[in-house]
Formats: C-alpha cells, sequence, structure tokens
C-alpha cells in the first residue's frame, strides 16, 4: 500500500513511517480496491546528463520544479493529470540538450528567460530567434485562463519543444 499523503510505500502499520500521517485501518486490509493515485510533493531537480529523463504529473507534483539538461534529453508531461488552478511553473535549463514539454490543450502558456544558439518552439513554431533571445511570449488569455503554465527557460545550444 501507500501512504496517501506523501506516496511512500507501507506494509502495515497505523503511521506512515515517512511523514507521520495515520493510516485508516481499512487501507492496511483492503489491497484489492482501488486507491486514488499519491501525488508527492517534491522540489528535487529533474535532471539528465547524457540520458534521457521521463517524468509526470501522475504522481509527482511538478510545480515550481526545475529541469536541468546537459548533452541529454528531458520528456515532461504534464497532462496526466488535470492542473491546479492558477499558475504552475517550471525552470528549465538545458545546455546541448533536448526538452520537450508537454502541456494540456486550453492551457495559458507563458515562456520567458534566455536562450543562445538555441529554439524555442511552441507547437512547432519558433518563438525565438534561434540566436541570442530573450524570450517573452505569452499565448492569447493567458492572463485570464483559469489554468496557465509559465516555462523559465535558460538555453545554450539546445532546443526546447512545447506542445499541446
Amino acid at each position: 500500500m501507500f501512504c496517501p499523503n506523501c506516496g511512500s510505500r507501507f506494509d502495515a502499520g497505523n503511521f506512515c513511517r515517512a511523514c507521520g500521517t495515520a493510516l485508516r485501518a481499512e487501507q492496511s486490509s483492503t489491497a484489492s480496491q482501488p486507491r486514488p493515485v499519491a501525488v508527492r510533493q517534491s522540489k528535487a531537480t529533474i535532471l539528465s546528463l547524457f540520458s534521457p529523463v521521463s517524468v509526470s504529473n501522475r504522481t509527482q507534483d511538478l510545480n515550481s520544479r526545475v529541469a536541468a539538461n546537459i548533452f541529454g534529453k528531458i520528456r515532461i508531461d504534464l497532462t496526466a493529470r488535470p492542473l491546479d488552478p492558477g499558475e504552475t511553473r517550471l525552470s528549465v535549463c538545458s545546455v546541448a540538450g533536448y526538452v520537450r514539454l508537454i502541456i494540456p490543450a486550453g492551457i495559458g502558456i507563458k515562456i520567458t528567460g534566455v536562450s543562445v544558439f538555441s529554439r524555442v518552439e511552441l507547437d512547432g513554431q519558433d518563438v525565438g530567434n534561434n540566436f541570442i533571445s530573450l524570450n517573452e511570449y505569452t499565448t492569447a488569455g493567458y492572463d485570464r485562463a483559469q489554468r496557465k503554465v509559465h516555462i523559465d527557460v535558460a538555453s545554450i545550444a539546445g532546443r526546447i519543444n512545447i506542445s499541446r
């Protein structure tokens, strides 16, 4: 079984050993019943060094996370479960790497930051200039959107692909 608060695995007991949350008795005795997926709160950096990494918001909250990529490939999928209302922020740093962000349709998107010899694209369209770009791009209706994603980019000789 898994703790409903932090997602840590447990086999028995009244309290989670990781976070101290009280565990209901029926949770440990009804392993066959479906349970909601626990979403972990983490601020750990998503790191790719010379290798591919893939993460999604299915089991972890990706708001305020940093993705760092050096000669690697990162795939971040925000479509596994609905985004919380308000603004979800991601910081993406890439040196000679490829980052792909998949964002649900109908979400407002804001891209800020700097890219040098990099391509920053939204739905296949380049929103930078491939040389030195101070990115400041906002989709129509961003300020009024109930759910929105703000991506802060720092990229050197890389490619950031954002798609819906």
